[in-house]
């Protein structure tokens, strides 16, 4: 199975080969019982999506210690793979015309950031409780 890892501390995008998503997670130090997941985009008319897996909390570390990149107007914050998807939510290859560095913006810093979100070339992160937003990227928030 082909995944792409998104290492935005070294500005590398990486197309990793291998068994299942979460041996890919592995390969860049995320561990399956920590992550969360995303949608980068969903083309339901040709029954495709590209979804995203990184550390559950890697918005919450403080921003002197993470790297980010936008994708896709997304924000991702530390090591993240890429995965394919189909119509049925079933786990298929990431091919090249999928994501590539063009779609990638290196963020090394919370100005970085904040330029890319004032430029609306990425959505701030929230967090949302009943429509009620109860954090905003980048306010500190305890984490284990």
């Amino acid at each position: 199975m082909k995944f792409t890892a998104i290492k935005p501390h070294d500005k590398k995008l990486v197309l990793i080969e291998t068994d299942s998503l979460s041996v890919a997670e592995a390969s860049v130090g995320l561990v399956s019982t920590k992550v969360d997941h995303g949608v980068l985009w969903r083309k339901e008319e040709i029954g495709v999506g590209l979804g995203y897996v990184m550390y559950e909390y890697a918005l919450f570390v403080p921003t002197d210690q993470q790297k980010y990149a936008s994708v896709f107007g997304k924000l991702i914050a530390g090591n993240c793979i890429v995965y394919a998807f189909n119509e049925i939510g079933d786990t298929i290859p990431v091919s090249e015309d999928m994501i590539s560095e063009k779609d990638i913006r290196w963020l090394p810093t919370l100005w970085d950031v904040e330029m890319a979100i004032a430029h609306r070339r990425v959505t701030r992160p929230i967090l949302a409780v009943n429509g009620e937003v109860i954090w905003r990227f980048p306010e500190p928030r305890e984490y284990k």
